[in-house]
């Protein structure tokens, strides 16, 4: 799946030669699409969105704006409108799938987390829960899964903030060497699964482990 700063999103598929080929195109809207996430564990009938061309995903961007698409463009819906407060509009700062609970995970410009589950067979979204975060919200959110329903996100602080979504709980882990500039900030976060170490690289170049 690729997505254009016009609102363009295109659905592909390798040939049998390995050559990417065009299965459908989806348009809503006319700002950048900056998120997608596939819906992994979508587990209706292939009567539902999509099809056996290409499994379900989710995208949104610069207006909020969440849509569920597929390989077939006249199924394209709106899922969800992520807003900020008195419901201005905030762009999508992050966008995950969380597998287990067939949910997704949104983060808006705002800085208010929104889960939400759907949409289900009668083509309804539940909203499972909003939450204001406490972050930065000046620069790009990073966001990666460490384990399920383990959230983990850093937005140019010297910190990465934990978010439990399964205990409703959250902490954070700081930068405490000596050797890290006190006004440096993390730029790109990794988690390695099978040694259960997180790795953080900063904007001056240092590359911290925890």
């Amino acid at each position: 799946v690729t997505a254009d700063q016009d609102g363009v999103v295109g659905v592909w598929k390798p040939d049998d030669r390995g050559r990417l080929v065009s299965i459908c195109k989806h348009r809503k809207g006319r700002s950048a699409v900056t998120h997608v996430a596939f819906r992994t564990q979508d587990t209706r009938s292939p009567a539902g969105l999509g099809g056996a061309e290409a499994p379900n995903f989710y995208f949104s961007g610069e207006d909020g704006v969440v849509y569920l698409a597929g390989d077939d463009p006249s199924r394209c819906k709106e899922v969800l409108k992520m807003e900020g407060p008195d419901g201005v509009p905030s762009g999508t700062a992050v966008l995950m799938y969380h597998a287990e609970k067939d949910a997704l995970v949104g983060i808006n410009d705002h800085l208010i987390m929104t889960r939400a589950q759907g949409p289900d067979d009668a083509g309804n979204t539940s909203i499972l829960a909003t939450a204001k975060l406490s972050a930065r919200a000046e620069d790009r959110m990073l966001a990666l899964w460490a384990a399920p329903g383990l959230l983990l996100t850093s937005s140019s602080e010297r910190l990465v903030r934990f978010w439990n979504l399964v205990d409703d709980d959250n902490y954070v882990l700081s930068i405490e060497d000596p050797k890290v500039p006190p006004d440096d900030r993390i730029t790109a976060i990794s988690y390695s699964e099978s040694k259960r170490v997180l790795c953080a690289g900063t904007q001056k170049g240092y590359v911290v482990f925890w």
